[in-house]
C-alpha cells in the first residue's frame, strides 16, 4: 500500500508509509492507495477515491508507440544504408521514364544516350546480360512489392490511430493500439 498526499501547496506526494510516520509529512488531504500513481498517466480522484487514467496523456503516448511499431514494421520494406534511398528513387525515376517511352523509341535510341538516360539499368544490363526490360522489370516489381506493403502497414497505422483518438476509455484506446502488423 501506498499513500498519496496533496500538500497546502497543491504539489502530491507519494510515500509508502503513512503520512505522519517515519518522518514523512502529512498534508491537506491523504488517502491510501492500491499502488505507486504514474503522474504522467494517472491522477488521483479524491472524490471516489480511485486511481483514474488519464485519458489525454494515454492517447498521445498510445499513438506514439503506434508510430514506432509502424516504423519498425517498415523497416524491411526501407533499406537503411547510406544512399541506398537514392538508388532506390533513382531505379523508380528510371523505371516511370522507361515506360513512358513509345514501343519503339528504346530500339532507336542510340547506346551512348540509353546510358545517359537509364544508367542504373544499363549498369544491370551490363552485370547480368539481362534484356533492360527485365531488369526494369525487375525495378518494377520491387518498388510495387514495397509500395504495397509500406501502403497496408500505413493503413493499419492510421486506423490504429484513428480508434485510439475516437476511444472513450483506456480499454477501447489499448485495444486499438494493439495493432497485428503482419
Amino acid at each position: 500500500m501506498t499513500w498519496i498526499v496533496q500538500h497546502d501547496d497543491g504539489t502530491l506526494t507519494q510515500h509508502g508509509e503513512k503520512p505522519g510516520t517515519a518522518g514523512i509529512a502529512t498534508g491537506k488531504r491523504m488517502a491510501a492507495t492500491p499502488r505507486l500513481i504514474d503522474p504522467t498517466l494517472e491522477r488521483w480522484n479524491w472524490t471516489t477515491g480511485k486511481v483514474e487514467p488519464m485519458l489525454d496523456a494515454w492517447r498521445a503516448r498510445l499513438c506514439a508507440a503506434v508510430d514506432r511499431q509502424r516504423e519498425d514494421a517498415r523497416r524491411p520494406y526501407m533499406t537503411q544504408l547510406v544512399g541506398q534511398s537514392f538508388v532506390y528513387a533513382a531505379k523508380g525515376r528510371e523505371a516511370d521514364a522507361y515506360r513512358s517511352l513509345a514501343d519503339d523509341a528504346l530500339s532507336v535510341m542510340p547506346a551512348p544516350e540509353r546510358r545517359v538516360r537509364f544508367p542504373l539499368a544499363m549498369a544491370e544490363v551490363d552485370a547480368t546480360d539481362d534484356p533492360i526490360a527485365t531488369v526494369i522489370a525487375r525495378y518494377q516489381a520491387g518498388q510495387d512489392a514495397s509500395t504495397a506493403a509500406i501502403g497496408r502497414i500505413e493503413a493499419l497505422a492510421t486506423r490504429a490511430k484513428a480508434a485510439i483518438r475516437g476511444a472513450t476509455t483506456l480499454e477501447a484506446m489499448k485495444a486499438a493500439a494493439a495493432v497485428k502488423w503482419s
